[in-house]
């Protein structure tokens, strides 16, 4: 999927990548905030494999964690710039 079609489909506050299982729900409460960084969010998405979650830090840092090794160290990601802390 393009970042065109994902920020055409994150407007019915879903954001798509690739297929259905990875896909993001924003709460209501801090949809722009999340519509801001949809850029990362689907670039994020696009670099995980099934059975990972990523914790993207308000500094910019981004976390890999995987289901099937809870105990493992966290994996980094190349870091994405700074959220806007208003």
């Amino acid at each position: 999927m393009s970042l065109s079609q994902a920020t055409r489909t994150s407007t019915r506050s879903r954001i798509y990548a690739g297929d259905v299982s990875r896909s993001l729900v924003p709460p209501t409460n801090i949809r722009r905030r999340v519509m801001e960084r949809v850029v990362d969010i689907v670039d994020t998405l696009n670099r995980i494999k099934p059975r990972q979650y990523v914790v993207i830090e308000l500094r910019g840092r981004r976390r890999v964690f995987n289901f099937d090794a809870p105990d493992a160290a966290p994996a980094d990601m190349p870091e994405v710039k700074p959220s806007k802390n208003d």
